[in-house]
């Protein structure tokens, strides 16, 4: 497992890393996706989400792949500044994804929605197809577990006041780069995720 800190405008974040293989996830499709049926705005609209997303054993069995958690503290934030810094782990997360798809032409599953069209066309057919973004929430992992199992940290949901920490992950298909991924993310400096567009 690999860990680096990262101080960004005021957020001390953690970042932790590790290649792992698709027997090691907890997968249970039809769970979530009700989960995400039930409590997420993004369902049945989003070309990121389910029922248009595809599933985990489609996009990453028999593939290699890196997971990732973003961790910070959020221990008394007030609900502004809980999700400015929700959004400032989407967007660092998003951007690593971005950079090493740039670079090595991988795939990357997301930490939210996908957010690259103002107007969602979907339902007509994907008008960016090449910018898309697959949120990993819908594809049947169930994140809550792989990240205890595998990161050794408990998720926390924010109710009337925020958590102690917030956790966000993302995972890239790495395949033949992953030596190379795995390496670059612990020499190419952090800030540059959080400038990719």
């Amino acid at each position: 497992m690999h860990k680096i800190n990262i101080q960004f405008n005021n957020n001390f974040i953690e970042l932790k890393f590790c290649e792992f293989k698709y027997d090691d996830l907890i997968i249970d499709v039809e769970k979530v996706r009700n989960l995400c049926k039930e409590g997420c705005p993004n369902y049945g609209i989003n070309g990121g989400c389910p029922p248009f997303s595809p599933t985990a054993d489609i996009l990453l069995k028999n593939k290699k792949f890196i997971l990732l958690i973003a961790k910070t503290k959020t221990k008394n934030f007030s609900k502004e500044r809980f999700a400015k810094t929700d959004t400032t782990l989407n967007k660092f997360l998003k951007g690593i994804g971005k950079y090493f798809k740039q670079k090595y032409a991988v795939e990357f599953l997301s930490p939210e929605h996908c957010t690259e069209c103002k107007n969602c066309t979907i339902k007509e057919g994907c008008q960016n197809k090449d910018k898309r973004t697959i949120s990993i929430t819908g594809t049947g992992i169930v994140l809550s577990e792989v990240i205890e199992k595998l990161f050794n940290e408990k998720l926390e949901w924010a109710k009337e006041k925020s958590p102690e920490k917030l956790i966000k992950i993302m995972c890239i298909i790495s395949d033949k780069f992953t030596e190379k991924i795995l390496s670059d993310l612990q020499n190419v400096p952090c800030e540059t995720f959080f400038v990719i567009k």
